[in-house]
């Protein structure tokens, strides 16, 4: 591990200017409670970055409320080149 190099796959370098303020004020946990498993495979020395296509595929099978995983599957979406 090599630290103090970015987690973010080329395809997610974008995604920390990614508003997610609606998210995180109807339902500040759900973007996190995807994000966070994701990262410690990364930070386990288990995947070498996430992907737009890890992050989008966690958000489907996310225990989440059906709102906040259109909402939020949009917002990244219209934010990250595809």
């Amino acid at each position: 591990m090599v630290y103090g190099r970015s987690i973010l796959a080329p395809d997610l370098a974008l995604l920390p200017k990614v508003d997610l303020s609606e998210i995180y004020r109807t339902d500040r946990g759900a973007f996190l409670d995807v994000w966070l498993p994701l990262a410690h495979r990364v930070w386990a020395g288990e995947a070498p970055h996430v992907t737009l296509a890890d992050l989008l595929g966690a958000l489907q099978t996310a225990d989440m409320k059906e709102g906040t995983r259109g909402r939020l599957t949009a917002v990244l979406k219209a934010s990250l080149p595809a």
